[in-house]
């Protein structure tokens, strides 16, 4: 995690440290044409134990996905304020 994006979404300097301390993680995009259908496998994985990025990913992919799906079948994003905060995904008040 690079110190600009942890500004970005709100990390503490403590948090950041932490994920930035961790072993690299791996996504894997997997694309299967289903006729007129395309499905998308994401595996995320090779966190240590107790991942301060896996707590965060666990919220984040779920969140990214439904966004990509309301864009693609409405050709718009989902409304500002619909993500969850860090500070929320880690169980710690705003």
């Amino acid at each position: 995690m690079t110190d600009e994006l942890a500004v970005k979404i709100g990390m503490s300097a403590e948090d950041t440290s932490r994920a930035q301390a961790e072993t690299r993680s791996k996504v894997v995009f997997d694309l299967e044409d289903q006729g007129q259908l395309v499905k998308l496998s994401i595996v995320h994985d090779g966190f240590d134990p107790d991942s301060l990025v896996a707590r965060l990913v666990s919220t984040g992919w779920p969140q990214v996905l439904s966004g990509l799906k309301t864009l693609l079948e409405t050709g718009a994003p989902l409304a500002d304020g619909t993500e969850t905060t860090v500070a929320e995904r880690l169980g710690k008040t705003a």
